[in-house]
């Protein structure tokens, strides 16, 4: 499911699909679901970064949050980026070799 960066507008903290609390002090990763739609619709969240990879969590946001919240939002995308355009690892297949026998 598609991920996203988002902030509560307000003070107030919500609680999304999936049990997971928004907190009104620092920016969350969350699944785009029906609520969080919902709820940006009518202004209650803030979406900051909708290009995100399956993989991504809102662990791997709070190391960057840690370390420097001021610039955690432009880091964190920055390092999206790098690894979504990073070019896929091709693994090295070699020829199968025949041996006399099998000819």
């Amino acid at each position: 499911m598609k991920k996203l960066l988002v902030r509560t507008t307000g003070g107030t903290q919500l609680i999304a699909t999936g049990g997971q609390v928004l907190t009104p002090h620092r920016p969350h990763v969350v699944e785009a679901t029906p609520f969080i739609s919902a709820r940006t619709a009518s202004g209650g969240i803030e979406v900051l970064l909708s290009k995100l990879t399956d993989t991504t969590s809102d662990d791997d946001f709070l190391t960057f949050w840690k370390e420097d919240s001021e610039t955690a939002v432009d880091q964190y995308e920055l390092a999206m980026t790098a690894e979504m355009t990073k070019p896929e690892e091709v693994k090295y297949v070699p020829p199968k070799v025949l041996s006399r026998r099998s000819r």
